[in-house]
């Protein structure tokens, strides 16, 4: 920050005479330590993410975290960084380089990244570990504060640095080459102040502008030496063009300058007597102090050479001054270097010429000299209607670097008929973008497109409709398509393509429209073309697709060993409906078996049913009701109800078998038990599968079935239960283990006894599950399996054996009887002992 005796001393400030000394030669750029291992970032405008690479670049503070070692890179896109309303401000703490990308954007001009702010410093750079480098930059600052601001030491190269306060503030050692400081209207273009022991800060080929009436180049030493070299730089000031301040008595500050355009009436103010320290303005050769530089356009800020001004070829060459000049040109074009930022190369010329158009486009020349550099043409084009307010511009066409003037010819399509546009060649080289001079030029596109006329929609279903409308050829052959789409403003579907043939008279169309969603408006219109173009856009019209029917409250009950009555609740929406319940076992991988079909009549909601017979006991199946309008354009909807498990059919009478123990012989399978009561079954989850196969029935031929099963033995030392069985096809059997239990009379079901259960109650037996169900491979045969029951109590058990097929077919279940003794029970205490 300046010194508060600086504040005060500003309106002290007098003219001074220039001392003349012989002036100190400029340095390299300052060198930076060498790194170990470096890192290079990329960011872009829009960049996000963290990858950072040239592929996928992240932004510009994501970049500038990840280099966070001295020597690593960050190079940016081209394009813009921020705005007014969201500001850039940077600080730099590492010793990287900061860079646009190399290379030229698509108008053959430098890519130069432009990081905008309103408010602060654009970049601040305080780097205690090295020297900071940036290059190819632009920096524009709209309101207030700097836009750039260095704290420590740095090369700056090739950079443009304009605010309306002041543009370059130098804090640190520097080197400033090819590079624009530039205000309109701040104190000074370019703010150096030493607050260290000694400083020392360089200028070349830099172009250094304050359009109003305060400083270009002031220069103050607060507590020690300040040294300011200067060279072949343009410093431009309508009042002060160089001011050599020291503050106090030790203080000094000297500015050496040669082969430099400043102002020279005054052309310096030194204040260097009395309590403040001493100051000097030591102007070597080749300075001009009464020749004001030419600038292509001071008022809007472009700060380039222009045709005439004494700056070119007045600079002093050196290996210092770097390859290239701010505008990307060869900092020696002509004779000698220019002084300032830029070198002066001539600017193209671009003429306008005709234009042929047609229906929606026009073939539009001209010409191009690229007077000896390389040079890119385009044209800008807008409706006349609008006077250049919805500007557009062609692609860059490459003109090469003759000297000659050369055929300019660009294209330009998607115009409107029957329009009238103005149109300007505009040509681009490292000479400046010029457009033609001698004035705009104008066509009007032709009218002959045919005439197309929506109509009204009809055979609405819920998937489909039919369009219909008229098309005027206007005597070219062409097609027609509906666009169609769920907002006015977005049609993005399409219609298949119809043909209309010549003539002039109207023509009945129609196009039909699938793929439709149910209960949805759809916006629509009638679009032709023939060889002239499209039509102009017909009025957009609307239809809404029927709404299929609803269902609802699937239920299922009255279930049995072999049977079950499923429920649901149908809206047919106004419209007849067919339904059918499809069902099959769980884990079956056939096709479903369908139940009932039927048509509910158009009205209320009603509740349809039906009931299912021949079902396998003990078995899980899963189910769903499906319902369509059955029209063209109808869709199948479908509801899918819990799944169920019947119950197992009651064993016979308890005191059929004799008790079984580990040494008994085999037993012979019996029949199904029966009960009283069916078995209560386990809770199933609700949801299945969103859609499912298409019903067919199973036939019973196609289910397997058990014969000869039998009870093998039961293990006492490790209780297992072996058994026997011939499977009629190889597939999976299903295993659920029932215990026999006691139980009295409730209504028609056996439940368990109460605690306090009176002398009146009839009793009964009933099944309760405890293991299962589980399933086994098995082969068509003879099969042998050995299921562990470990941990049963004593007691009568059925075991229940249902044979699947490798569809998933159920066969008749069949079960043995059989009873686990005392002894088997001890044995197994003893075994977990």
């Amino acid at each position: 920050m300046r010194a508060t005796k600086l504040r005060t001393m500003r309106n002290l400030l007098a003219e001074s005479t220039i001392a003349v000394a012989i002036a100190i030669a400029a340095p390299a750029l300052i060198p930076s330590p060498a790194a170990a291992a470096t890192a290079t970032f990329y960011a872009g405008p829009n960049g996000t993410g963290g990858a950072c690479t040239q592929t996928s670049p992240c932004s510009l503070q994501s970049a500038l975290s990840a280099a966070n070692a001295d020597g690593d890179t960050v190079y940016l896109a081209s394009g813009q960084y921020g705005s007014a309303s969201s500001p850039t401000n940077y600080t730099i703490t590492h010793a990287i380089t900061i860079a646009g990308v190399p290379g030229t954007n698509s108008r053959g001009l430098p890519n130069r990244p432009e990081l905008v702010s309103s408010s602060g410093p654009i970049l601040t750079v305080d780097s205690p570990t090295g020297t900071v480098t940036l290059q190819d930059l632009t920096l524009d600052n709209l309101t207030s504060g700097n836009a750039l601001v260095l704290q420590s030491p740095t090369n700056v190269d090739r950079v443009s640095a304009q605010s309306n306060d002041t543009a370059c503030l130098v804090e640190a050692d520097a080197v400033v080459r090819d590079s624009v400081c530039a205000t309109p209207s701040g104190y000074a273009a370019i703010d150096v102040e030493e607050n260290t022991a000694a400083m020392t800060v360089t200028l070349r080929n830099d172009t250094i502008v304050q359009n109003g009436y305060d400083y270009g180049l002031y220069a103050q030493s607060l507590y020690g030496s300040l040294t300011v070299n200067v060279s072949n730089t343009i410093i431009f000031s309508r009042n002060i063009s160089l001011s050599a301040f020291a503050s106090e008595p030790s203080a000094s500050t000297s500015i050496n300058i040669d082969h430099s355009n400043y102002n020279g009436s005054p052309s310096a103010l030194l204040i260097g007597n009395g309590s403040y320290g001493a100051t000097a303005l030591n102007a070597g050769a080749g300075n001009q102090t009464h020749a004001t530089p030419v600038f292509r356009d001071l008022g809007s800020g472009d700060y380039q050479e222009a045709a005439g001004s004494p700056t070119i070829d007045a600079g002093a060459p050196s290996v210092d001054n770097g390859t290239l000049g701010l505008d990307g040109n060869p900092r020696t074009y002509g004779s000698a270097p220019d002084i300032g930022a830029y070198e002066y190369v001539p600017a193209p010329t671009p003429t306008t010429g005709d234009a042929q158009p047609s229906l929606t486009g026009a073939t539009l020349s001209g010409t191009v000299n690229p007077n000896g550099i390389e040079t890119h043409y385009w044209v800008d084009y807008w409706p006349q209607t609008t006077g250049g307010a919805q500007t557009q511009e062609t692609a860059p066409i490459d003109a090469g670097s003759g000297t000659a003037a050369i055929p300019a010819s660009v294209q330009i399509t998607g115009l409107q008929p029957n329009t009238t546009y103005d149109y300007e060649f505009v040509a681009a080289s490292g000479g400046g973008v010029v457009t033609d001079t001698s004035g705009m030029r104008s066509f009007t596109t032709t009218t002959a497109p045919p005439v197309a006329s929506t109509g009204t929609a009809s055979n609405i279903d819920e998937t489909t409709a039919t369009v219909a409308g008229t098309v005027t050829a206007n005597g070219l052959a062409g097609t027609y398509e509906v666009q169609y789409g769920t907002s006015p403003t977005s049609l993005t579907g399409t219609s298949s393509a119809g043909s209309v043939g010549v003539g002039t008279a109207p023509q009945t169309v129609s196009a039909a429209l699938t793929g439709l969603q149910p209960a949805t408006t759809y916006y629509y219109r009638l679009v032709a073309r023939n060889a002239d173009g499209p039509s102009v856009n017909t009025a957009v019209q609307h239809l809404t697709t029927l709404t299929p029917p609803e269902i609802s409250a699937a239920a299922v009950n009255a279930l049995t060993a072999t049977s079950a009555r499923l429920s649901a609740t149908i809206d047919p929406q106004g419209r007849d409906t067919s339904y059918r319940f499809e069902y099959r076992a769980a884990g079956s991988t056939g096709a479903y078996s369908t139940a009932a079909g039927s048509v509910v009549h158009a009205g209320a909601p009603q509740t349809v049913s039906a009931v299912l017979t021949g079902l396998a006991p003990a078995t899980e199946y899963q189910w769903q009701i499906v319902a369509t309008h059955g029209s063209a354009g109808a869709v199948t909807v479908s509801l899918t109800g819990a799944p169920f498990q019947t119950s197992v059919a009651a064993p016979p009478p308890a005191s059929a078998p004799p008790a079984l123990t580990s040494t008994a012989p085999p037993m012979t399978s019996t029949t199904p038990p029966t009960a009283s009561t069916p078995t209560p079954m386990l809770g199933s989850q609700s949801g299945s599968p969103t859609s499912m196969p298409s019903p067919s029935s199973v036939s019973d031929h196609a289910r397997p079935s058990i014969t000869k099963l039998r009870l093998v033995s039961l293990a006492e030392r490790s209780p297992r239960l072996t058994i026997e069985y011939r499977d009629s096809e190889a597939g999976r059997t299903t295993f659920v283990l029932l215990r026999v239990l006691p139980g009295v009379r409730h209504g028609r079901s056996c439940v368990a006894p109460p605690r306090h259960a009176g002398g009146h109650s009839r009793r009964c037996t009933r099944l309760v599950k405890v293991r299962g169900p589980f399933s086994r491979a098995d082969l068509a045969g003879e099969n042998r399996f050995s299921l562990r029951v470990g941990g049963l109590a004593t007691g009568s058990y059925v075991l229940v054996v249902t044979p699947r097929s490798s569809t998933g077919a159920a066969g008749p279940a069949h079960s043995v009887r059989f009873r686990v003794p005392a002894t088997a029970r001890r044995a197994a205490r003893r075994r977990h002992r």
